[in-house]
């Protein structure tokens, strides 16, 4: 985690969302709520692989160059033309980056937003 920037996310870490939607508390109808589960196999995010990496500790403090890794990055579960429930994450790319130990692959980004969108019916 690098300070007052959120946890550095691994660049290949499956998103999974679950959104309930509950009826209208006010109405007599006990319905279950509903449940619809979003997911994405692997965010996808820019990486490199740090070949010096440690075993023993995290690497902190690693450069992240512009080109490889873009300020922003968005994903999107689920689908517009599914006519569903779509959610959308953004991503901002840290100061700097950070090789956990015993990983090889340089995390340089933290969620930074996430949109939920709805059909109207």
């Amino acid at each position: 985690q690098t300070s007052g920037e959120g946890e550095a996310m691994s660049p290949h870490a499956k998103a999974v969302a679950h959104i309930h939607f509950h009826k209208d508390p006010s109405s007599s109808n006990d319905d279950d709520p509903i449940e619809i589960v979003l997911s994405i196999e692997s965010l996808a995010l820019p990486t490199v692989e740090h070949t010096t990496s440690q075993t023993s500790y995290d690497e902190v403090g690693i450069e992240l160059p512009p080109k490889t890794f873009p300020s922003k990055e968005w994903r999107q579960l689920g689908d517009l033309e599914g006519k569903s429930v779509v959610l959308q994450l953004g991503f901002k790319r840290l100061s700097r980056g950070v090789v956990p130990a015993g990983s090889t692959f340089l995390k340089g980004y933290a969620l930074s937003q996430a949109f939920l969108s709805q059909p109207v019916v």
